[in-house]
């Protein structure tokens, strides 16, 4: 098994739809958990228009890193994802990720 980056971009508006998603979105996560493949998840925030130095608040999208055995069963995984079949994401983008330092391995 490898690890593997999946960097999600949300499409405008999705907040709405991203609540009422969103405990179908973490019981997949909370599977990989259980496995022991999950290495970190949570979503990512807008920067403040005001102050580059705060976030406003506002998830523009997800990192998830996770292990699978190929890159196919990446993807796979991915597109079933409940914020994907409703549009949630406007893309992903999914990579080969090799955690060199980190307290969580």
């Amino acid at each position: 098994m490898h690890y593997f980056s999946i960097i999600c971009k949300d499409a405008p508006d999705s907040n709405t739809k991203r609540r009422a998603l969103r405990t179908a979105h973490l019981e997949r996560l909370k599977q990989l958990q259980i496995e022991q493949r999950l290495l970190i998840a949570g979503p990512y925030y807008a920067q403040s228009p005001i102050n580059d130095d705060t976030i406003d608040g506002h998830i523009i999208g997800d990192i998830i890193i996770a292990k699978f055995a190929t890159q196919t069963e990446a993807n796979e995984w991915a597109a079933a994802d409940p914020f994907v079949t409703a549009g949630i994401y406007l893309n992903i983008d999914i990579h080969p990720f090799n955690p060199t330092i980190s307290d969580l391995l």
